[in-house]
């Protein structure tokens, strides 16, 4: 599996509700394997929020990780800039911020932001409806906590 590209989960439920969202309309418009990176979890307060629900996506591996993060060319800047190259292929988004050339194919192999625009969700809100309806037998008190 080459041709994968990583979505970092981060912080709350929500936020991590919207980046499986972003990584699930990537999925879908990019033929591409999406992963998905809970590393974050280990360093921060906040927990991996998002077992209660049927997720689809895979997680992806340290090694895995690390290839989609490490520096993509040596080559000083001016000739990066000259030969449209990216140092790292890494990309970071805004809360509210759309990126058209996200769903497009792209150079990209990880994925940092909160990816909450609106666009994102296009022509996937019903599947993504149905992946965050809590299944009847969590009660309550699971889904109001507060570890």
């Amino acid at each position: 599996m080459n041709n994968y590209k990583i979505v970092q989960l981060t912080c709350g439920l929500g936020n991590q509700m919207f980046q499986y969202a972003f990584a699930k309309s990537l999925s879908k418009h990019l033929d591409s394997t999406i992963l998905l990176d809970k590393a974050w979890f280990k360093d921060y307060p906040d927990k991996y929020a998002l077992e209660i629900f049927n997720l689809d996506l895979e997680f992806a591996t340290p090694s895995q990780i690390q290839k989609a993060t490490k520096r993509q060319t040596r080559l000083p800047r001016f000739l990066r800039k000259l030969l449209k190259k990216e140092k790292y292929a890494i990309t970071t988004s805004g809360a509210f911020e759309f990126h058209e050339a996200y769903l497009k194919p792209n150079s990209w192999k990880y994925f940092i932001g909160f990816f909450q625009h609106p666009k994102y969700l296009e022509g996937i809100e019903a599947e993504i409806k149905q992946i965050f309806t809590p299944p009847p037998h969590i009660p309550m008190m699971i889904l109001s906590r507060k570890d």
